[in-house]
């Protein structure tokens, strides 16, 4: 899968663990892909060959959710993982 670091693409939430930053089930979101990530951003990234839109926590390399009943995600070296 490519990715184009200048794109710009539209895409539909879906689920519950983004609803502690205003993002609910169905709302669309704009991807900016020409943004640097800084920690604590909400991202959408492709993990392990599914979209996901998470907060960034660069110093843990963790993706956390939102919402308190999703556990933070670990990014491990054996993720395939695109911002």
């Amino acid at each position: 899968m490519a990715f184009l670091k200048d794109s710009t693409f539209i895409g539909r939430a879906s689920g519950r663990s983004m609803e502690g930053v205003g993002i609910y089930d169905g709302d669309l979101l704009i991807i900016d892909r020409a943004k640097d990530v800084q920690q604590n951003d909400v991202i959408v990234a492709c993990l392990n060959g599914q979209f996901v839109c998470k907060i960034a926590d660069l110093t843990n390399n963790l993706l956390l959710s939102a919402n308190p009943a999703n556990k933070p995600y670990k990014l491990t070296g054996f993720d395939q993982y695109n911002v």
